[in-house]
């Protein structure tokens, strides 16, 4: 996805957090990162939430992170970002 997600999800900033939200103006984490994904990197099967985006991802080592990878938070998952 690149520079171009990481430079839209920046433009979302100030949005509302809304559990299930699904943009334009209020978003919970993988709402955004789905939309993101979706939009920008051209990804139409991307789950919608956090824990099936981490299962249908492929895990890579931290130093091969990109700008615009997911990166997940908790064990279960519970959060889902982007690398920056």
């Amino acid at each position: 996805m690149g520079l171009d997600g990481v430079q839209m999800a920046r433009q979302q900033l100030g949005d509302a957090y809304t559990w299930g939200g699904n943009g334009p103006d209020h978003w919970d984490c993988s709402g955004l990162t789905s939309r993101l994904w979706r939009e920008v990197g051209k990804v139409s099967d991307i789950p919608r939430v956090s824990d099936d985006q981490q299962a249908w991802a492929v895990p890579i080592p931290k130093e091969q992170l990109l700008p615009g990878d997911l990166i997940f938070f908790g064990k279960p998952v519970g959060h889902v970002g982007i690398w920056t």
